[in-house]
């Protein structure tokens, strides 16, 4: 989907599906939203990479996602700013509302990102 040379790693949520081209992503904006940094991913099995460690977000202070506009993407970029290059995105389990005074984890290893073109080197 996306091409990077990219060395860090941020992981978003959004209420619609990104583009090919990466836009059209709908973070919030306020409340205390920010992405959230991945610093380990498994090593890849069949080209498939996971988080090692849970990914926290902020305790939200407003509405992120309402009952009309639910998150339903993860979206993958290389920084945390606005200017970041979308990676790559993926459809959550369960579209979610997400309120004021709310926390929000992805557990250890349920972040699953496939490499495509991916060669194992050999030992």
């Amino acid at each position: 989907m996306y091409t990077s040379a990219a060395t860090e790693f941020w992981v978003g949520l959004s209420s619609t599906m990104p583009a090919q081209d990466g836009t059209g992503v709908s973070e919030p904006t306020g409340g205390n939203y920010a992405r959230v940094q991945i610093t380990e991913f498994t090593d890849p099995v069949n080209g498939t990479i996971k988080n090692v460690s849970a990914l926290e977000f902020n305790r939200s202070s407003a509405v992120w996602f309402d009952s009309d506009n639910k998150a339903r993407y993860w979206v993958l970029f290389d920084g945390s700013t606005a200017d970041a290059t979308l990676l790559s995105s993926g459809e959550l389990d369960e579209a979610k509302t997400i309120e004021s005074n709310t926390s929000i984890t992805i557990a250890a290893e349920t972040l699953s990102i496939t490499l495509t073109d991916y060669q194992p080197t050999s030992a």
